[in-house]
């Protein structure tokens, strides 16, 4: 059994299931939508489809205020934090690709203005896949 996601344009999770290798093609997709194969069960609350691959840290919605932007960011950060610790088995250039990721998001908390509303073509850092 294959384990599928389906996901929208910002990789919010539709829906997701299992199915045989020759069932997976009758999976309803909407032309809006891409169906894609994951390792584990997804849960919509918590992960994302980015590059295509499932991610366990959530999309942040849009912000409207400073102090929002400012504390999803935070809450990004801290959903990250496991990738720097001494027991995580993964290469330097990798745990280098988290550490840019995650300064970026430092960055949007400490050179905010919490007073200033962002507009809504705010770009989030893009997180290491």
């Amino acid at each position: 059994m294959a384990i599928y996601a389906v996901h929208d344009k910002t990789g919010r999770i539709i829906k997701h299931g299992t199915a045989s290798a020759q069932d997976i093609k009758f999976v309803d997709v909407d032309s809006d939508e891409t169906l894609v194969l994951v390792d584990r069960t997804p849960n919509p609350a918590d992960d994302s489809i980015v590059d295509g691959l499932l991610v366990n840290i959530a999309l942040p919605p849009l912000a409207r205020s400073g102090y929002e932007l400012m504390d999803l960011a935070l809450i990004l950060l801290s959903k990250s934090d496991w990738t720097q610790l001494a027991d995580v088995t993964m290469s330097d250039e990798r745990r280098a690709e988290w550490r840019v990721y995650r300064q970026a998001l430092r960055d949007i908390i400490n050179n905010r203005d919490p007073e200033i509303p962002e507009s809504f073509d705010f770009i989030w850092p893009t997180q290491p896949a």
